[in-house]
């Protein structure tokens, strides 16, 4: 496709409206500078492509248009480093769902700054850089890291690809299939969708037709639903028209109404509940999670599917029922320690423990591990599925993961919990990610990551935390790093002769690295799925030609059976005849024949053998590529979930010191920053929008 192209010619190409080299000619005509309403306008002078068809792809083009700005305005925040591809690729992808579902689209620069990821700043100058709209830039003294930087201004502009193209396309403007002949000199299309058939007449066309043999040739294409009344058809055959413009000779009817998919849950089943700093600076925690068992053969989780009062299924131009649309797509799976229900409707548990839902969605039942002392050498790593109880330590070098864990300390482990994580002392070098609350009594020189909130009964000393919660210090939060979207409360921070701290409030960092992570998981997924691939397509090729060889060995090993049983004829015949040299010389056939035989039938026993393990191999490939196209769209779902749930819970750029923040501490909050320049007592920092922008303000507790 040229770069330059109109998307209009691209559209109208691929669906077989007009050839490529008369759209060739059309460009030339127009010119250098011609574009989709040039193009348009000469289309419809011309009465090249049928008016509806036209509508259609005119639309599709305005959408596509914008999608392009969008690609480039993704492009660009990738670029000038203020956002990740990632959440790039996340956001463009809700909003092509949006586009599918004829939902009005929202701006991706809008959907990441509610979201937390980019700041407002940022997207208006990157819409003023594609002049989509004109506010003023940025001004020099930017209050953030990255606005700070010269910013390249490279090429604006992402042009899609022709397959780009047609896979953003909703599916009611990927109109028409090619064109076929049904009868001599009538041409018919489908749409893609199903939905519609056109005819038009060419060249050849018998105007004195009956209607009857213009319906059985729609049958016989399996266009038998929604076909015009016949005199509307045969006013059509006797029409002298309908050679450029196409005529509508069928029409599905769409599905009325829609169904509105609810999950009700028989426990508690939110992710977290991370704590929510209020007025006064405190955490409320009335309704922390609650462990709670459930006997086995409980019902977890309930689906219903509601219907509206006039809902009505559809049928498409092939006879096919077209069920009523789900509105709402939400994960309904059963994991380990638990089963599905006859209907599909339910979810219900097959052993006693604790019911949890994942990130993905997925509902489990998990037990509880008690481990005697300490993970270290004894023990050796602790990976367990459910949730685990450590009487003792975590020593240097061992691994333990689980869902909620509980533990007394950890000095340089490495700790992974699909929940919380809660430690009656502390954690010393030690990384932990946690998709619940991390509670301890002290924190040092590790790195924290977790979803909910940190909450520390002593001190944070050199270390990094960075949590989708609050972060709440009773002590002292000394030389660290902290990003707490819901904000920090701390008694000191700093002190006189260590590193400043550097605090980020309101951003979502935790979903920035995550989403980060799950990308590279993506990534190394589609290159097992190539490898695995490229081993099938070897395997396949392997077994076609072993069953080549196990056909021809078969028939070598006919043809010789039939050659011994006439060379064994020969024989009975020629007994008492006396033909002593003859008699030898088809001896000696037979038993070369049966040489051989023996031969080729070990061959092809090897063949057959070769075969059947080729095929074992090939079932064995399949059944990774299967888990591996499982687990990319489990991954998937949980970037949809991680997103959703980010975008429903909007951060909270606040900072309170109870006692004392001293001087060079730098705050952070979603579109500006400060640094102090002296020691302050009682004091809370927000970030608020005066007349010059957004800016951090301090007031007294």
């Amino acid at each position: 496709m040229n770069q330059n192209q109109p998307i209009l010619a691209v559209l109208a190409v691929k669906n077989h409206l007009i050839p490529q080299t008369e759209m060739d000619n059309i460009l030339g005509k127009l010119g250098k500078d011609a574009s989709d309403a040039s193009l348009g306008d000469y289309l419809e002078s011309r009465q090249l492509v049928p008016e509806q068809d036209l509508k259609r792809l005119l639309k599709a083009s305005r959408i596509l248009n914008t999608r392009q700005k969008e690609f480039a305005f993704g492009t660009m925040l990738v670029r000038f480093g203020f956002i990740n591809q990632s959440v790039v690729d996340l956001a463009l992808q809700q909003q092509q769902e949006a586009i599918k579902k004829r939902q009005p689209p929202q701006r991706i620069g809008d959907m990441l700054v509610s979201m937390g990821f980019l700041t407002k700043r940022q997207r208006d100058y990157v819409l003023h850089l594609q002049k989509r709209n004109q506010p003023s830039p940025p001004s020099s003294d930017s209050s953030t890291e990255n606005d700070e930087q010269e910013l390249p201004i490279g090429e604006t502009c992402l042009t899609l690809s022709e397959d780009m193209i047609m896979e953003e396309i909703p599916e009611e403007f990927q109109t028409l299939a090619p064109p076929i002949t049904i009868l001599p000199g009538l041409q018919l299309q489908t749409a893609e969708d199903g939905m519609s058939a056109y005819l038009t007449k060419a060249q050849g066309f018998n105007r004195d037709m009956p209607v009857q043999e213009l319906k059985d040739a729609l049958q016989k294409e399996s266009v038998i639903s929604g076909i015009l009344p016949d005199d509307m058809l045969e006013g059509f055959i006797g029409s002298s028209g309908f050679r450029t413009n196409s005529f509508k000779v069928a029409k599905g009817t769409p599905p009325k109404g829609n169904q509105q998919v609810q999950i009700e849950y028989f426990f508690s089943a939110d992710m977290f509940k991370p704590g929510k700093l209020d007025d006064q600076g405190k955490i409320d925690y009335k309704e922390t999670r609650k462990i709670v068992q459930v006997p086995k053969g409980t019902v977890l989780a309930k689906k219903t599917v509601s219907e509206t009062e006039d809902q009505k299924a559809g049928i498409d131009i092939f006879g096919n029922t077209l069920e009523p649309v789900q509105t709402n797509q939400l994960l309904f799976k059963a994991g380990a320690g638990t089963h599905l229900s006859s209907d599909g409707l339910k979810i219900i548990a097959d052993i006693k423990g604790r019911p949890t839902r994942l990130l993905s969605g997925e509902i489990k039942v998990i037990k509880t591990f008690t481990q005697e002392g300490d993970v270290g050498y004894k023990s050796g790593h602790l990976d367990y599925d459910g949730d685990i109880q450590i009487k003792g330590g975590i020593q240097s070098g061992f691994r333990v993961s689980g869902h909620n864990i509980n533990v007394v300390n950890a000095l340089g482990a490495r700790i992974t919990a699909q929940g919380s994580l809660n430690m009656t002392d502390g954690l010393i070098e030690t990384t932990v990610y946690a998709q619940g609350d991390v509670m301890a009594g002290f924190i040092r020189n590790s790195k924290i990551r977790c979803m909910g909130n940190v909450i520390v009964t002593g001190e944070i000393v050199d270390s990094v935390i960075i949590c989708s919660g609050a972060c709440s210090v009773k002590g002292s939060l000394i030389s660290s790093d902290v990003s707490a979207k819901k904000g920090v409360i701390a008694a000191i921070i700093g002190t006189q002769s260590t590193k400043p701290c550097r605090i980020q409030v309101g951003k979502d960092s935790f979903v920035h690295e995550e989403l980060e992570d799950y990308k590279k998981q993506i990534t190394a997924i589609h290159q097992k799925l190539k490898s695995d691939g490229e081993k099938r397509q070897s395997l396949q090729n392997q077994a076609q030609q072993l069953q080549y060889e196990g056909t021809r060995l078969a028939y070598e090993q006919d043809t010789a059976q039939i050659a011994l049983k006439e060379y064994e004829n020969q024989l009975a015949q020629l007994e008492g005849t006396g033909k002593e040299n003859k008699i030898q010389d088809v001896e000696y056939e037979i038993s070369c024949l049966q040489k051989n035989i023996q031969y080729i039938e070990k061959k092809l026993n090897q063949t057959l053998t070769a075969n059947e393990e080729s095929e074992k191999a090939l079932s064995a490939i399949d059944e990774l590529l299967s888990q591996s196209k499982e687990d990319l769209e489990g991954i998937r779902n949980q970037m949809k979930r991680l997103i959703q749930w980010s975008m429903e819970d909007p951060g909270k750029p606040v900072v309170r010191a109870i006692d004392t923040v001293n001087t060079g501490t730098r705050i952070q909050g979603l579109e500006s920053q400060t640094i102090l320049k002296n020691d302050m007592t009682a004091v809370v920092f927000s970030e608020v929008k005066g007349t010059s922008g957004y800016e951090i303000k301090s007031s007294s507790l």
